[in-house]
Protein backbone atom coordinates (compact mmCIF):
# COMPACT_ATOMS: atom_id res chain seq x y z
CA UNK A 1 0.00 0.00 0.00
CA UNK A 2 2.65 2.20 1.03
CA UNK A 3 4.18 1.65 -2.53
CA UNK A 4 1.46 2.52 -4.73
CA UNK A 5 0.89 5.62 -2.60
CA UNK A 6 4.62 6.83 -3.31
CA UNK A 7 4.23 5.57 -6.93
CA UNK A 8 0.93 7.90 -6.85
CA UNK A 9 2.23 10.87 -5.82
CA UNK A 10 5.44 10.33 -7.98
CA UNK A 11 3.14 10.08 -10.75
CA UNK A 12 1.31 13.08 -9.64
CA UNK A 13 4.59 15.30 -9.29
CA UNK A 14 5.64 14.69 -12.76
CA UNK A 15 2.24 15.93 -13.99
CA UNK A 16 2.27 18.92 -12.08
CA UNK A 17 6.09 20.18 -13.71
CA UNK A 18 4.79 22.94 -15.77
CA UNK A 19 5.43 22.42 -19.79
CA UNK A 20 5.99 26.04 -19.63
CA UNK A 21 9.54 25.79 -17.97
CA UNK A 22 10.34 24.19 -20.94
CA UNK A 23 9.66 26.91 -23.76
CA UNK A 24 12.39 29.03 -22.28
CA UNK A 25 15.04 29.43 -25.12
CA UNK A 26 18.14 29.01 -22.89
CA UNK A 27 16.77 25.59 -22.13
CA UNK A 28 16.58 22.41 -24.40
CA UNK A 29 19.79 23.39 -25.97
CA UNK A 30 22.22 20.00 -26.01
CA UNK A 31 25.80 21.05 -24.11
CA UNK A 32 28.28 18.99 -24.37
CA UNK A 33 29.83 16.39 -21.29
CA UNK A 34 32.29 14.12 -21.37
CA UNK A 35 31.20 11.54 -23.92
CA UNK A 36 27.23 12.09 -23.95
CA UNK A 37 25.34 15.93 -24.59
CA UNK A 38 22.44 17.02 -22.43
CA UNK A 39 19.76 18.84 -22.54
CA UNK A 40 18.07 20.57 -19.61
CA UNK A 41 14.31 21.45 -19.34
CA UNK A 42 14.13 22.61 -16.01
CA UNK A 43 13.33 22.04 -12.70
CA UNK A 44 10.86 22.51 -10.33
CA UNK A 45 10.65 22.37 -6.42
CA UNK A 46 7.13 20.88 -5.64
CA UNK A 47 5.94 20.82 -1.89
CA UNK A 48 3.29 17.81 -0.93
CA UNK A 49 1.53 17.47 2.39
CA UNK A 50 1.81 14.30 3.72
CA UNK A 51 0.47 12.66 6.86
CA UNK A 52 3.92 13.56 8.71
CA UNK A 53 3.49 17.15 7.03
CA UNK A 54 5.19 18.84 4.19
CA UNK A 55 7.93 17.40 2.02
CA UNK A 56 9.50 19.37 -0.95
CA UNK A 57 10.84 17.76 -3.94
CA UNK A 58 13.08 18.68 -6.82
CA UNK A 59 11.76 17.22 -10.03
CA UNK A 60 14.67 17.77 -13.00
CA UNK A 61 14.01 16.72 -16.45
CA UNK A 62 16.68 16.25 -19.40
CA UNK A 63 17.58 14.90 -22.24
CA UNK A 64 20.88 12.83 -22.60
CA UNK A 65 22.34 12.37 -26.34
CA UNK A 66 24.91 9.48 -27.25
CA UNK A 67 26.24 9.98 -30.29
CA UNK A 68 29.95 8.21 -30.05
CA UNK A 69 29.70 5.36 -31.92
CA UNK A 70 30.93 1.86 -30.07
CA UNK A 71 31.76 4.01 -26.89
CA UNK A 72 30.46 4.05 -23.46
CA UNK A 73 29.41 7.27 -21.51
CA UNK A 74 29.23 7.80 -17.55
CA UNK A 75 26.79 9.92 -16.67
CA UNK A 76 27.36 11.18 -12.58
CA UNK A 77 24.20 11.64 -10.62
CA UNK A 78 24.91 12.49 -7.47
CA UNK A 79 22.05 13.51 -5.61
CA UNK A 80 19.69 11.73 -3.46
CA UNK A 81 16.48 10.52 -4.57
CA UNK A 82 14.85 8.71 -7.53
CA UNK A 83 16.03 9.12 -10.83
CA UNK A 84 13.33 7.72 -13.75
CA UNK A 85 15.00 7.08 -17.87
CA UNK A 86 12.98 6.72 -20.30
CA UNK A 87 14.73 4.76 -23.33
CA UNK A 88 13.61 7.65 -26.74
CA UNK A 89 15.80 6.19 -29.15
CA UNK A 90 18.74 4.43 -30.91
CA UNK A 91 20.07 0.81 -29.23
CA UNK A 92 21.40 1.52 -25.82
CA UNK A 93 23.29 -0.70 -23.67
CA UNK A 94 22.42 0.91 -19.71
CA UNK A 95 24.15 -0.15 -16.93
CA UNK A 96 23.18 1.47 -13.20
CA UNK A 97 24.06 -0.61 -10.11
CA UNK A 98 25.55 -3.22 -11.07
CA UNK A 99 22.88 -3.97 -13.39
CA UNK A 100 22.88 -3.80 -17.00
CA UNK A 101 19.84 -3.27 -19.36
CA UNK A 102 19.28 -3.29 -23.28
CA UNK A 103 15.70 -0.73 -22.95
CA UNK A 104 13.44 -1.26 -25.97
CA UNK A 105 12.65 2.18 -27.16
CA UNK A 106 10.12 3.61 -24.82
CA UNK A 107 10.56 1.53 -21.45
CA UNK A 108 11.07 3.38 -18.20
CA UNK A 109 13.67 2.14 -16.02
CA UNK A 110 13.66 3.17 -12.16
CA UNK A 111 16.74 3.55 -10.04
CA UNK A 112 18.09 5.17 -6.75
CA UNK A 113 20.62 7.98 -6.58
CA UNK A 114 23.49 8.64 -6.19
CA UNK A 115 24.14 6.26 -9.03
CA UNK A 116 26.69 6.09 -11.93
CA UNK A 117 24.86 5.68 -15.22
CA UNK A 118 26.68 3.99 -18.32
CA UNK A 119 25.48 4.07 -21.28
CA UNK A 120 26.91 2.04 -24.44
CA UNK A 121 26.34 2.55 -27.68
CA UNK A 122 26.05 0.35 -31.00
CA UNK A 123 26.64 1.85 -34.45
CA UNK A 124 23.58 4.75 -33.97
CA UNK A 125 23.09 7.49 -31.36
CA UNK A 126 21.09 7.07 -28.81
CA UNK A 127 18.20 9.35 -26.82
CA UNK A 128 17.45 8.93 -23.38
CA UNK A 129 15.31 11.12 -21.37
CA UNK A 130 16.21 11.49 -17.26
CA UNK A 131 13.62 12.95 -14.76
CA UNK A 132 15.29 13.55 -11.69
CA UNK A 133 13.30 13.75 -8.06
CA UNK A 134 15.53 14.53 -5.12
CA UNK A 135 14.43 15.77 -1.41
CA UNK A 136 14.77 19.58 -0.98
CA UNK A 137 16.29 20.08 2.27
CA UNK A 138 14.13 22.05 4.70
Amino acid sequence: MKAIHKWCCLVLLIAMVPVSTAQKQERGLFTQREGYEQADFGSQVLTIKTASGSKSLRVSISTLRVVENRKVATIRLPSAGTALLQHAAGSAHVSVAGERFDPFEGEWLRFALPANLRIGVDDDSVLLDLIVVEDVAG
